[in-house]
Formats: C-alpha cells, sequence, structure tokens
C-alpha cells in the first residue's frame, strides 16, 4: 500500500457523520481492508473543519434561477417550501473549508476540475461537475439520474484527490446541503469539502 493513498482520514458526510476518505485516485491498487481501515479511523482534528466559520471566496452567491442559485442552502427543501416542481436528485456546495456560510460562493470547480461522482449499487457512475458557484446538482427526473439504482456510494474528486463516503445514501438523501451546513447537522461535520 502507498503512503501517498492513505494520506488523510476527513468526517464528512451527505447526512451521518461518516468518515470521507482523502487518497491519491491513482492508486487504484489500495487493497479493501486497507481502505475500510482507513474509513474506521476519522480524523477529529482535520484542519478543513478547525478553524472559524468564514466564506473564504469573499463572494455570495445571487437568488438567480439555475444551478448557481443560492449556494449552500438544500435546494429540495427550499424548493417544497416554494411548491415548485424542480427536485434534484443530487445537489450540494462544494467548499475549501469546513465552515462557510450559507450563499457564499464554493469552490470554482470549472477552473479546478472538481466533480462529485455518485456510484449506483451495479457499478454505474453519475459525474457532477461543479461549477463556478461551487454548485453540483443533477434534476431528479433526469434519465441519468432514474437509471440509478441504491444504495448511492458518493466522492468528490479534484486534482488526482479523493474524498469518498463510508457509508451510502438512499433514494432522496441527495439534498447534500440538508446535512452540510455551515456548522453541519444530522452528524454532518460541516460543509462539503474539496478534497
Amino acid at each position: 500500500m502507498r503512503a501517498a493513498a492513505l494520506s488523510l482520514v476527513l468526517a464528512l458526510c451527505c447526512c451521518g457523520g461518516d468518515a470521507i476518505r482523502s487518497a491519491e485516485s491513482a492508486d487504484a491498487g489500495v487493497d479493501a481492508a486497507a481502505e475500510a481501515a482507513v474509513d474506521a479511523a476519522p480524523d477529529a482534528d482535520d484542519p478543513a473543519f478547525t478553524g472559524p466559520t468564514a466564506c473564504t471566496s469573499g463572494r455570495v452567491g445571487t437568488n438567480q434561477v439555475g444551478f448557481d442559485m443560492l449556494p449552500g442552502q438544500a435546494c429540495n427543501a427550499c424548493h417544497r417550501t416554494r411548491a415548485m416542481r424542480l427536485l434534484m436528485g443530487f445537489a450540494g456546495t462544494v467548499y475549501p473549508t469546513g465552515h462557510e456560510p450559507d450563499t457564499c460562493v464554493g469552490v470554482d470547480g470549472e477552473a479546478r476540475g472538481t466533480r462529485v461522482v455518485v456510484t449506483d449499487a451495479k457499478g454505474q457512475e453519475l459525474a457532477l461537475p461543479v461549477r463556478a458557484s461551487g454548485n453540483f446538482a443533477a434534476l431528479r427526473s433526469e434519465p441519468s439520474v432514474t437509471r440509478l439504482t441504491g444504495p448511492f456510494a458518493i466522492r468528490v474528486e479534484e486534482g488526482g484527490r479523493v474524498r469518498r463516503m463510508q457509508r451510502t445514501l438512499v433514494a432522496g438523501e441527495g439534498d447534500c446541503n440538508g446535512c452540510h451546513t455551515e456548522q453541519g447537522t444530522n452528524g454532518a461535520p460541516g460543509r462539503i469539502v474539496a478534497p
């Protein structure tokens, strides 16, 4: 097992407080037992989650319509309260640190090549590009989403680095910002953080 493959263990999840592994994606040869050992030992002192709340980008998103609207806020929760028909199968915001306020613009995923990858129970993958706002999303009604069968494994990829969820999501748990709030809820330590 290469040392780079197990570089950092992070506490990050989509609603559940599970460990996320950060590893070099080039090291696909890491055995399952080694991966399980890494997942079982979350690093509570991860610097991404130890700092104060700050809007790292210094920019605030707008209420414009589309996939860039309101970074950091739970898409489906908002759409349901406003009786909007468009619901997301998977949506959220990726940030550079773990405690960022609502509407703060996240990582510029277009410049950094960040993406969120959903893998279903059959091994089918859906890669969601992270936009310049930090947001990623796929409508629940899109064929790329409806063809997937839960449970779902989630990972964030950027520049050869990967963060993986330890647990899987079931259908309906794809509104990631619902748990990945500024301080985190339902066991999440805070925001979704880029690897």
